[in-house]
């Protein structure tokens, strides 16, 4: 069979469907939440010891469809970095684990979502800190 003939399109994806779940907003699978994105994330360490658990600024923001998300721990703790959309639903959780005292660097890919304002959110033992992002594609 030959696949180079003008009959078959060739794609960085595999599946009918590329980046995009269709199954969104109107299936129950997404109704009942069973249809979040699995979204690229890179994680980076540095081991300078900050004072303050702090969440920068992502950057570049507005962002497409890639962005950079930078924390600091004093101290070694559990960490959850997640991503909402403007209604308060989930549509990312970049961390879920115990990471080292210093600074983390996390690049999120976001291609599977729609423009708009996003809610990121940091939670280390006992302190919550959140920031916006916009998507603009």
């Amino acid at each position: 069979q030959d696949l180079e003939d003008d009959f078959f399109i060739k794609t960085s994806y595999v599946g009918a469907f590329g980046g995009n779940n269709w199954m969104l907003g109107w299936t129950a699978l997404s109704n009942l939440g069973y249809t979040e994105m699995v979204t690229d994330v890179e994680e980076t360490y540095t081991s300078s010891t900050p004072d303050l658990y702090n969440l920068s600024q992502n950057y570049p923001n507005p962002f497409n469809p890639s962005t950079i998300i930078e924390f600091s721990l004093p101290k070694e703790n559990y960490v959850k970095l997640s991503v909402f959309n403007i209604l308060g639903q989930e549509v990312a959780t970049l961390i879920n684990g115990q990471r080292n005292a210093g600074v983390h660097s996390v690049s999120w890919n976001a291609d599977n979502l729609t423009s708009g304002v996003y809610i990121y959110r940091l939670e280390a033992g006992a302190n919550t800190i959140t920031r916006k992002m916009t998507l603009l594609k």
